[in-house]
């Protein structure tokens, strides 16, 4: 314990008086960085949150010297990727949106650097989703000139969408019951109309 304490003192009498008041400044924070980190179950959303209030607490010059000191138990990079997080994501999205996102720290960065309404136009076509791995993130960070031209999920909307049916299907009026095979027969015929133009034979004939 002594030898522990000598350390630490030695430590202290290492830094300057200005890094030392920066630490003393995000002691609440520190201790729930190390809270967060002793948790797995902890969300990545959370943390940022908390990375971003010690960094906006410490003097500019402080972050990188105490990043590397390995005071908050992760490299300056990751830190970093925290931190853009928090402004991009955390503090910005609505609730519906975020659970929405995937849960990686990785997937989570890359989607941090996309602007706000292209993040929040790729959740509302599907393209970004709880399930998306950090690599399909990372080509929509380093795709963002074509943006706009980017592909909704077709089939895991068309799988949305049986579902929906065979779930409400108990619910259905007699009238929707009625209606409902008509607007689907169109929207086939629409598919397969163009299907052929492509040359994809029909696969559903109708009498």
């Amino acid at each position: 314990m002594k030898t522990k304490e000598r350390t630490t003192s030695s430590e202290r009498e290492s830094k300057p008086a200005w890094l030392l008041a920066a630490i003393e400044s995000i002691k609440p924070e520190l201790e729930k960085v190390k809270s967060l980190r002793t948790h797995r179950s902890c969300n990545v959303l959370e943390s940022s949150l908390v990375f971003d209030t010690i960094k906006s607490k410490l003097p500019p010059r402080a972050w990188a010297p105490l990043c590397d000191t390995g005071l908050f138990g992760v490299a300056k990079r990751e830190a970093d990727m925290f931190v853009s997080i928090a402004g991009k994501i955390a503090k910005r999205l609505s609730q519906e949106n975020i659970d929405c996102l995937p849960a990686s720290l990785t997937a989570l960065y890359w989607l941090s650097l996309l602007d706000q309404p292209t993040l929040e136009q790729y959740i509302k076509m599907e393209i970004v989703h709880r399930t998306m791995t950090a690599e399909e993130a990372k080509a929509l960070a380093r795709d963002q000139p074509g943006a706009a031209h980017a592909k909704p999920n077709i089939d895991r909307r068309v799988r949305k969408f049986s579902q929906f049916v065979s779930d409400t299907l108990k619910e259905w009026s007699p009238d929707q019951l009625a209606s409902g095979p008509v607007h689907l027969k169109k929207l086939i015929e629409q598919i397969q109309a163009h299907g052929a133009k492509n040359g994809v034979p029909a696969t559903i004939r109708f009498g």
